[in-house]
């Protein structure tokens, strides 16, 4: 179970700390992949907050592809081999032969697991300047 506690007086929407805290769990390794996340019911019950932040934060999190949703079983923490910052300067491009997205919000994925990659087709663009 995620343990974590939100911030009402911050300022930063309940949805967008969700997501930014299970990303960076995700990111820093303790979120392993195929690991079962909470369902959004019991996550937003823990939180003490409706379902709907929670909802949002997973639909961002399976729209950037960290994670990925089976139907009537849940979300999973997907396999991603390589994300990195994008900041649009020649010598951040990746090697030639890598397969290359660019996603609106500036991250690139590289060589991620098809099922991720296949579920996330409608937000990128394939970039050939990059």
């Amino acid at each position: 179970m995620l343990v974590f506690s939100l911030d009402n007086e911050s300022g930063i929407p309940l949805y967008q700390q969700i997501y930014e805290y299970i990303k960076e769990e995700i990111m820093q390794g303790r979120l392993s992949y195929r690991e079962k996340l909470p369902s959004a019911r019991e996550l937003a019950a823990s939180l003490l907050v409706s379902r709907n932040p929670v909802d949002t934060a997973y639909e961002q999190l399976v729209a950037e592809g960290y994670v990925y949703a089976v139907a009537q079983k849940g979300y999973y923490v997907n396999e991603i081999t390589y994300i990195r910052e994008y900041s649009g300067r020649k010598e951040d491009s990746p090697a030639p032969e890598e397969e290359k997205y660019r996603f609106a919000g500036n991250i690139i994925l590289i060589r991620m697991k098809w099922t991720a990659v296949i579920s996330l087709m409608r937000y990128f663009v394939l970039s050939p300047e990059m």
